[in-house]
């Protein structure tokens, strides 16, 4: 009988999982929150430096929302999608005005910080308090996408509801720390955008994806817009050899 999706992906993780992450250390609310916050499309590797020097110089949440928004731009300079830092300044003041200083741990209060979306609020509920939570970032999009054999742009309503469907319905009541990890783990560095490694995988076994040799095509690429085809008319007389135009 196969095991369940979680039960392989986690005994992956005890294996293979990264778990020497700066945030991964010392795991507070604001560290996982501020991690999540960087990594929103931006690569590990980039982030760790930028991570490491953001919590030496603010180290708790009080301390980034007493700063001058000048200096948050200042520590973020080269990480690009300066909203981000904005939106992060802006929910630390959020946090030590509306709950005194603490982190929510209640999905719609999380929601509400500026920058923090479905699935960045399910990470903090899941890496930070321990609580099941599906997410549904970039990488895993791609992992379930393969793996469930769901077609379509992410982009779109409906393949985004069967995404989160998948996401949910997989999602296991303990151990949620470990699972968001290794979901993002293996969209990282074993089911990749190309040349991914399958022989790798946990969850190859009931992929449909590569049962049905369409790895290359899921998720689905977002839908190209049809280009107008415009005319116009001009007017020019031919006089004396010379060309006169209007």
């Amino acid at each position: 009988m196969q095991t369940s999706f979680s039960a392989r992906v986690l005994a992956w993780y005890d294996q293979h999982g990264r778990k020497d992450l700066p945030w991964q250390q010392a795991i507070t609310p604001y560290r996982v929150w501020l991690s999540e916050i960087m990594l929103q499309q931006t690569q590990v590797t980039t982030v760790i430096d930028y991570f490491t020097r953001f919590t030496a110089r603010f180290p708790t949440v009080q301390d980034l929302a007493n700063a001058d928004l000048e200096q948050v731009l200042a520590l973020w300079a080269g990480l690009g999608y300066y909203s981000r830092a904005k939106n992060l300044h802006r929910a630390a003041i959020m946090v030590c005005q509306e709950f005194a200083g603490e982190f929510p741990s209640e999905q719609a209060e999380l929601e509400r910080l500026p920058g923090v979306g479905r699935s960045t609020a399910a990470a903090i509920r899941s890496l930070a308090f321990q609580q099941p939570a599906a997410i549904l970032d970039g990488n895993v999009k791609r992992v379930l996408a393969r793996h469930q054999g769901i077609a379509g742009w992410p982009g779109q309503t409906q393949t985004l509801k069967a995404l989160w469907q998948a996401a949910e319905s997989l999602t296991p009541s303990s151990r949620s720390r470990a699972y968001t990890q290794v979901m993002m783990d293996l969209g990282a560095t074993v089911c990749t955008r190309s040349r991914p490694k399958c022989a790798l995988c946990p969850v190859q076994h009931d992929c449909i994806a590569l049962a049905d040799d369409v790895i290359d095509q899921l998720p689905g690429k977002k839908p190209k817009k049809t280009l107008p085809v415009k005319t116009t008319q001009m007017l020019y007389i031919e006089y004396q050899s010379a060309l006169w135009l209007e």
